[in-house]
């Protein structure tokens, strides 16, 4: 995985099934762009087909008698390329992110945490990640980005997970609407960005996808 990236979360909105896939291929063969789709569980294969695709989310289990578990070796074999974790709309414990982290480890797959505060930044690059989000609940599926809102917050975790390990790469969420974002983000020192409503629920798909992507050329 390349970075700067965009993860696009599809979440389980109507709207978020192939057609979307076909036309963020386009954007990043285009544009040069990394994109990384997160597909809902079900249509994790096919999408893995079709772009580099995490989960949404595993369960800090092994193999075993764990009915309805989606485990971080399944998400593997089904194509998958890594997972997020602690999304704002699917918290788990500290120790069960620590479990999962260790388990995309075993499985071969990059673990993307997400994280709330700063304080939840410095207790989670800890743990030693492949990346951190960070995504202030507040501001997750409105209409103002973390990177306008409340800048220091992406400026202070990328100071802290750097402080850490200069391997965990750091992403920002909540609110990304368009480049001006992305472009803020970049300048606060974020490797990437993670959107969902921002694209999936726009009038114009495709164009919200070049729109975003290009956030990332206005850096040169």
């Amino acid at each position: 995985m390349k970075f700067p990236a965009l993860l696009i979360n599809f979440k389980v909105y109507k709207e978020a099934l192939k057609p979307v896939a076909d036309v963020a291929k386009a954007v990043a063969k285009e544009t040069g762009v990394e994109i990384v789709l997160c597909p809902s569980h079900i249509f994790l294969k096919e999408i893995a087909q079709i772009m580099p695709s995490f989960a949404q989310s595993i369960e800090p289990l092994e193999e075993g008698a764990h009915t309805g578990a989606v485990i971080a070796e399944y998400v593997k074999a089904a194509g998958g390329i890594g997972t997020l974790i602690n999304h704002s709309e699917k918290r788990i414990p500290m120790r069960d992110i620590e479990i999962c982290i260790e388990r995309c480890k075993a499985a071969g797959l990059l673990s993307c945490v997400c994280a709330a505060t700063e304080q939840e930044v410095e207790q989670i690059c800890k743990m030693f990640p492949d990346m951190i989000l960070i995504e202030p609940p507040e501001l997750v599926g409105g209409n103002i980005s973390v990177s306008t809102a409340r800048p220091q917050i992406v400026s202070n975790s990328v100071r802290i997970a750097k402080a850490i390990s200069n391997n965990i790469k750091v992403l920002c969420g909540a609110g990304i609407k368009n480049k001006a974002d992305v472009k803020k983000a970049i300048e606060l020192g974020a490797d990437g960005v993670g959107v969902s409503s921002g694209i999936i629920k726009a009038p114009d798909i495709e164009k919200a996808i070049h729109d975003i992507a290009s956030g990332f050329h206005a850096q040169k």
